[in-house]
């Protein structure tokens, strides 16, 4: 792996999103590299200095019921056939 290809998946390496394969692919070249594991210490710094820093909000009280509601909807709407949605719409086959 080179250092361009390293650095398109410091990222989702940083984030542990990363499949096996990709994160090993990474972890051994931050070990032979000194410029990127001296740049993916520094995100990892900043990453924890804004995770310690970051303020946070507490979401408002009824929004899981709001988006539990909206995703039911939309999950009936899926389950819905075509021919029940020219019934609801008026349009006849």
């Amino acid at each position: 792996m080179i250092c361009a290809e390293a650095k398109q998946l410091f990222d989702g390496y940083l984030d542990n999103e990363l499949d096996l394969r990709s994160a090993l692919d990474v972890e051994q070249h931050l070990a032979r590299c000194p410029a990127c594991g001296a740049e993916q210490s520094g995100l990892r710094e900043q990453q924890a200095f804004v995770r310690a820093n970051l303020t946070r909000f507490a979401p408002p009280p009824k929004l899981e019921a709001r988006l539990r509601a909206a995703l039911r909807q939309q999950c009936a709407k899926a389950q819905r056939s075509p021919s029940d949605d020219r019934k609801v719409r008026g349009v006849r086959s």
